[in-house]
């Protein structure tokens, strides 16, 4: 295996992974199959293209796993004059978020900037100018319960009588937690399989195994031709394994991957898959006792910017809010409070009792 994905699978395997995944456009196509399958005939995968410009303002945090890409729309049915790019937008949560539904309006407001710049740098006016739709998806892979997207309307004061000028297009959500399964594998391809993986990474070591097995006798009948899609999904499972099931846990489950898997080539290459994943984490284990130090130092700085911005929106905060805050240790979580501090009116608008 590449010696760089391993290292990104390993530093930050819940978004890295994603991210990866993702590089593999047959992923992407199945992906949007569970989500928004009357869409996926009309798309082109065969010419599916990320862009890597960012499009995210300082204001928001840049994920590794927020993915735009482009490809053809309409091409292979015969209309190929009225052909046109569609976007694709992926936003990996593995957190709720309130505010997904302003946050995704705001990147889509982005991307349709990006579009106007770029016909501007080859025309002189807007004569012609079409702007190209976005296919917006939120991908959720948590375990907190996350019912449903709030759009602005949601989110918005006196909404009732200004319904009809607030903009809330609408999103396509892929909540793993709450999809059912059967869905998921007959819809998702050998992507929805490994996804069922994901589903079941907090079930009892029996049912795990069971899943695991069943997900790579289903992996074992991808051609040969793909077989670069094969060790992209199968590495995303050894990484799954080694980051959510105890150690004690993870030589037992791999052997149910090895025990279906029948080409000496495949099984090499999942030998040496899990030799350098091991290696790579145990570097890494050791670059981040070097670095806890430092983190230490940035979430005191974080949760003290925090508790004075607080202070300042609203007059002051509370002694138990004040507490949450001091005992929170997730850097991301405080990110999105620092965040939130930009767009809530209220602090009633914050979560504090999740933490």
């Amino acid at each position: 295996m590449n010696k760089r994905r391993l290292e990104k699978l390993a530093r930050n395997f819940p978004d890295s992974g994603i991210q990866l995944l993702f590089e593999d456009p047959l992923n992407v196509r199945d992906a949007l199959n569970i989500a928004a399958p009357d869409f996926v005939d009309r798309i082109d995968f065969s010419q599916l293209e990320r862009i890597r410009a960012t499009f995210v303002l300082k204001n928001f945090r840049k994920r590794e796993s927020d993915l735009v890409f482009t490809a053809p729309f309409d091409a292979r049915r015969g209309r190929r004059k009225n052909a046109i790019t569609i976007y694709i937008l992926i936003e990996h949560q593995s957190d709720p978020d309130p505010l997904m539904g302003f946050r995704m309006l705001f990147y889509m407001m982005l991307i349709w900037d990006k579009q106007r710049e770029q016909w501007m740098k080859d025309h002189k006016s807007y004569r012609g100018f079409r702007f190209q739709p976005i296919l917006p998806l939120v991908f959720y892979t948590g375990t907190k319960e996350w019912k449903s997207l709030d759009g602005l309307v949601e989110r918005m004061a006196f909404a009732e009588t200004f319904e009809e000028f607030i903009p809330d297009p609408k999103l396509l959500f892929l909540n793993l937690r709450d999809t059912p399964p059967d869905t998921i594998i007959e819809q998702g391809g050998w992507f929805g399989w490994l996804m069922r993986v994901v589903q079941a990474r907090q079930s009892s070591l029996a049912e795990f195994r069971a899943v695991v097995r069943e997900a790579t006798e289903q992996l074992e009948t991808m051609p040969e031709k793909q077989k670069n899609r094969w060790l992209n999904l199968v590495s995303f499972m050894e990484a799954l394994i080694y980051h959510y099931r105890d150690a004690d846990e993870v030589p037992v489950i791999q052997q149910e991957i090895e025990d279906v898997v029948e080409s000496q080539e495949y099984l090499k290459e999942i030998e040496a898959m899990k030799n350098s994943y091991a290696q790579t984490l145990k570097r890494e284990g050791k670059r981040e006792g070097k670095r806890e130090g430092k983190r230490e130092g940035k979430l005191d700085g974080q949760q003290k910017i925090l508790i004075r911005q607080l202070s300042q929106k609203f007059g002051g905060i509370s002694v138990e809010v004040t507490r949450i805050i001091e005992s929170t240790q997730d850097e991301e979580q405080l990110e999105l409070w620092l965040d939130k501090v930009l767009f809530t009116e209220s602090i009633d608008d914050f979560d504090f009792s999740a933490n």
